[in-house]
């Protein structure tokens, strides 16, 4: 039998919707020392991972892709060099500073063996019988802004 809290119910002729709140499911007053009797939950089954299809030949497939993720990265960040030298060109910066043409032939140096990894026997970044993608640098561009030793 459910222990019940001393406060007593709303009288009679106060009972509707507005008293409504202060009843428990035990139907004493509010607070219920009841309703704050834990209720045992039990513990969520862990969910089974999905069958993968293996892959047969682990390390050439493993090198091609990362080679395909590296060399999608050096062209990520030969965009964001050559980004960041426009944007200091507009501001009179990029010609002069050492740092920032040594990091733009460092990002065509990186284009360059992003090309050269995408042209490497067992690369299965795309479907059979594609040829290495073209290069995205500007013609006239080969050896990095005007001014420099590349």
């Amino acid at each position: 039998m459910p222990r019940h809290h001393s406060v007593p119910l709303a009288p009679r002729h106060r009972r509707d919707w507005r008293t409504a709140w202060r009843r428990c499911g035990c139907g004493c007053a509010w607070p219920c020392p009841d309703r704050y009797l834990s209720v045992p939950v039990e513990p969520a089954v862990a969910p089974v991972p999905p069958a993968y299809p293996q892959v047969r030949n682990v390390p050439v497939a493993s090198a091609a892709w990362a080679v395909s993720g590296v060399a999608d990265e050096l062209r990520e960040a030969y965009v964001a060099v050559g980004a960041a030298v426009v944007l200091l060109e507009r501001v009179r910066v990029g010609a002069t500073n050492p740092a920032l043409r040594a990091a733009q032939r460092g990002a065509d140096h990186a284009l360059d063996l992003a090309d050269e990894a995408e042209r490497l026997p067992g690369n299965s970044s795309g479907p059979p019988g594609r040829t290495a993608r073209p290069s995205r640098r500007r013609p006239g561009n080969e050896h990095g802004p005007p001014g420099s030793s590349n």
